[in-house]
């Protein structure tokens, strides 16, 4: 019962879309109409692209380092602003006469440019196609005549490529450049610490804290030197008092054995003995400082000779000297000659105790130079830290500049050799054979789509508003009594003429219709212009 209550509802919609045929068959061929008018009549346009590939640099970059370190969407970014700049979009469009057309002639400039502007397009994306992670591009351009849209896309595929040499290379050269400047401003501060420490070991040599050790050790050399030389001043001064004792000593004996009185010591000063042993002494000096014809010692001489002819002669008195003294016997040469020699002994540890004291002098100056050169070395020490700091912090920075220009300076050379980053065309633009704009699949779907709606529509709202009775159920349910018995409808030949008439139509609607749906198929498939050309040539 069920199968044949769902065959019953079945045949009963298949009557319906028969009966209402013709408000589906119309309307279906009117849409269809409509969209193959819309795009007959739909200006076309046509896209022609180009594929653009990333080129690595052909040195490794372990060897040269590029230095145009920007991403590829903000360089691509960058040079297509620059590409559709208006100084270039206004040399594209008098270039190939763009916008010439007898409907265009009065626009102003700005909108062409600003037309030609949103006709390019750039899409970046990775070649996944080609089995390659490389990055790469596309350039794409819209416009009515193929072989124009070609030309333009070919000719701004050339416009990146030349751009982007132009661009790594001047950022090349424009970072090189940089890198020298400073290079040379910082060559400039090394030379002026360099002068700086030079000037400050130069004032402080001797007491650089590298010099302290040996500061040190001078220190405590000239220290035992001190103490040495203090040691023999003690020493000295004991043999001078020793002497001067002796020397006492002697005075008296000889005063004792020569039967002098107490003025005895300068009767001894007047004896010609020592007056001639004391002249003698004179010239030995003046010998050593002058010329023999010097006139001093010529004098002395003289004064020698007549000293010994009065000692031979017994007689010798010193001028001036009084009869007490003259009436004294001469002093014993063995008591002047000892009496000289302690009396030379004195002098010469005089002299002794004279140049020690000298030498303790200097010792205590050298002394208190190097405790102060010690005690500054702290604070010098700091200093040159300071400075020495200061040097090795530029010398880095000037090292590291130095290696950033030489690996700069590689970068320009591999740019200008062309051997670095390139953009490479892999798929030049061709003359496209069919149109991008208008989408005729998407008008045909939609064509379609609508066609079949309207026609459901229309025959879906006819069968709500019909309140007529069109099956057994109906009857049954209206009047609560169930059906018997149904009397077919009964055909006259004329009703049976109009059937087939009717029939007839209905064939030749729905070839019309499928006639119309392969014709707009075709025009989806082959384009509408060698669709039309085909037509005309069909009709001529």
């Amino acid at each position: 019962m069920e199968e044949k209550s769902e065959s019953l509802q079945i045949s009963y919609y298949l009557d319906i879309l028969l009966k209402r045929r013709w408000y589906i068959i119309i309307p279906f061929c009117i849409v269809v109409i409509a969209g193959i008018i819309t795009a007959i009549r739909t200006p076309q346009t046509f896209t022609a692209s180009t594929l653009i590939l990333v080129q690595a640099q052909r040195v490794p970059t372990e060897y040269v380092r590029p230095i145009v370190s920007a991403e590829l969407e903000s360089r691509i970014a960058s040079i297509s602003q620059q590409i559709k700049s208006r100084s270039n979009l206004e040399q594209i469009i008098k270039r190939f006469n763009l916008f010439s057309g007898p409907d265009q002639a009065n626009m102003f400039m700005e909108d062409k440019v600003e037309s030609l502007r949103r006709n390019i397009s750039v899409e970046v994306f990775s070649d996944r196609r080609r089995g390659s992670s490389a990055e790469a591009f596309s350039v794409s351009v819209k416009g009515k005549d193929p072989e124009m849209v070609m030309r333009i896309t070919n000719d701004l595929a050339d416009s990146f490529i030349n751009e982007n040499l132009r661009m790594r290379e001047e950022e090349a050269i424009g970072t090189s450049d940089f890198l020298e400047d400073q290079l040379v401003l910082t060559r400039m501060r090394l030379e002026e610490v360099e002068h700086q420490l030079k000037i400050f070991r130069m004032e402080n040599m001797g007491g650089l804290p590298e010099q302290l050790d040996t500061n040190l050790r001078i220190l405590d050399r000239l220290q035992m030197q001190y103490n040495q030389k203090q040691e023999n001043v003690r020493g000295a001064r004991q043999r001078q008092l020793l002497l001067s004792n002796q020397l006492a000593e002697l005075e008296n004996l000889q005063q004792s054995a020569a039967g002098y009185s107490s003025s005895g010591s300068t009767l001894a000063r007047n004896d010609p003995y020592v007056r001639l042993h004391n002249m003698k002494d004179e010239l030995d000096q003046l010998t050593s400082r002058y010329t023999s014809s010097h006139p001093d010692i010529l004098r002395l001489k003289q004064r020698i000779r007549i000293l010994e002819r009065q000692i031979e002669s017994g007689v010798a008195t010193a001028s001036g000297e009084s009869e007490e003294a003259a009436s004294k016997p001469i002093m014993n040469p063995i008591f002047l000659d000892r009496q000289n020699l302690l009396v030379r002994q004195q002098n010469e540890t005089n002299l002794e105790i004279q140049k020690l004291e000298l030498e303790i002098q200097k010792l205590v100056e050298q002394i208190a130079h190097y405790e102060a050169l010690v005690e500054q070395t702290p604070s010098k020490e700091q200093e040159l830290l300071t400075l020495r700091r200061d040097y090795e912090n530029i010398q880095r920075s000037y090292n590291s500049l130095q290696d950033r220009r030489m690996q700069a300076q590689l970068a320009v050379n591999l740019e200008i050799s062309k051997r670095g980053e390139q953009f490479r065309i892999l798929d030049r633009a061709q003359v496209p054979s069919k149109p991008s704009e208008p989408d005729m699949k998407r008008i045909f779907m939609m064509t379609i789509a609508v066609a079949l709606g309207l026609g459901g529509g229309i025959v879906f709202l006819l069968e709500f508003l019909d309140s007529s009775v069109k099956q057994k159920k109906d009857i049954e349910s209206a009047m609560g009594v169930p059906v018997l018995v149904s009397i077919p409808k009964i055909e006259t030949p004329k009703d049976r003429v109009w059937f087939w008439t009717n029939q007839t139509a209905t064939v030749l609607s729905l070839m019309f219709a499928m006639a119309l749906c392969a014709g707009f198929a075709l025009m989806v498939l082959k384009g509408v212009d060698p669709v039309l050309e085909t037509f005309k040539g069909v009709l001529g």
